[in-house]
């Protein structure tokens, strides 16, 4: 990914597949903040790229919570 593209991932309706939603990586990040986690995304040496996600472990104290997901970011563009 260019730095544009890495800058623009995590915006709902990002894509840079012909037929791609653009809903992935926004999920994935929804899922894991409401989780209080982190998700990241990086270069692979050589190439490619490396997304990558940490939760923290559950204790048996623990609650559920049951947040509402929410999409953030740009508004998507209209036609």
């Amino acid at each position: 990914m260019t730095d544009e593209m890495m800058g623009k991932a995590l915006l709902p309706a990002f894509t840079t597949k012909e037929r791609g939603s653009g809903m992935g990586l926004t999920l994935s990040r929804e899922i894991v903040d409401a989780h209080d986690g982190q998700l990241r995304i990086g270069r692979r040496e050589g190439s490619g790229t490396a997304i990558s996600f940490w939760l923290p472990s559950r204790t048996p104290e623990a609650t559920i919570s049951r947040a509402r997901l929410t999409l953030t970011g740009a508004p998507a563009a209209k036609s």
